[in-house]
């Protein structure tokens, strides 16, 4: 009796283990098939090329694939102050405490700092940046590879999961010095100069150091 009670117990367990599953599944492929139907419908619209369209796809696929269809932003925003505080500390404070301008900084500036961090797609070929262009932003790479290439096309450097780049965007005028150009699908994080002035602006003792 103990024996059967023990089964019945660790099948239902099982069963509802695999029906949430299923049911999680099928509402991310429900949110997949509507974000595709709006796209297919744009480029019907607005006569967009076929080698566009594919480009836009591949980034939406792997946007999907990274996010199945959930933005966070949007979920955090109906929650307390403190909530949102701890979802993006939890998801992304790591990213930002490895920086080695910031540190030194109170965990003020930290907690600030990584509500700023804005989610940023790149499929495998495209440039985050050229060499030349007017540097707004710093990124981490939350997922994927990208490298920095020299004048003639060679890979200099390769940036991993974890790793950040273009943060002296953020503190000079300067041009960026070299192409970054994605090798693999990846998801970055952006910080823009004028988010992180906003925080400077708060905490004074940071912008000293």
């Amino acid at each position: 009796i103990c024996v059967f009670m023990f089964g019945s117990i660790m099948y239902s367990g099982v069963f509802a283990t695999i029906s949430q599953a299923m049911q999680n599944m099928d509402r991310a492929l429900q949110r997949y098939r509507k974000r595709m139907d709006d796209i297919n419908e744009f480029f019907l619209f607005q006569r967009v090329p076929p080698q566009l369209q594919r480009k836009i796809r591949n980034n939406v696929e792997f946007a999907f694939s990274v996010t199945k269809g959930i933005n966070v932003d949007s979920i955090a925003a109906q929650l307390p102050a403190h909530l949102q505080l701890e979802i993006h500390l939890q998801l992304n404070k790591k990213m930002v405490q490895q920086v080695q301008r910031f540190a030194g900084c109170s965990r003020d500036f930290y907690n600030s700092l990584v509500t700023k961090l804005k989610p940023c797609i790149c499929v495998a070929g495209d440039y985050v940046f050229y060499a030349g262009d007017t540097g707004t932003k710093m990124y981490f790479v939350k997922r994927g590879t990208a490298v920095v290439l020299d004048p003639g096309g060679a890979t200099i450097h390769t940036f991993k999961e974890g790793a950040y780049f273009g943060e002296m965007a953020l503190l000079t005028d300067k041009p960026r010095t070299a192409d970054i150009k994605a090798t693999s699908d990846c998801m970055l994080l952006s910080l823009g100069k004028a988010d992180l002035e906003a925080v400077l602006n708060i905490y004074p003792a940071a912008r000293l150091r």
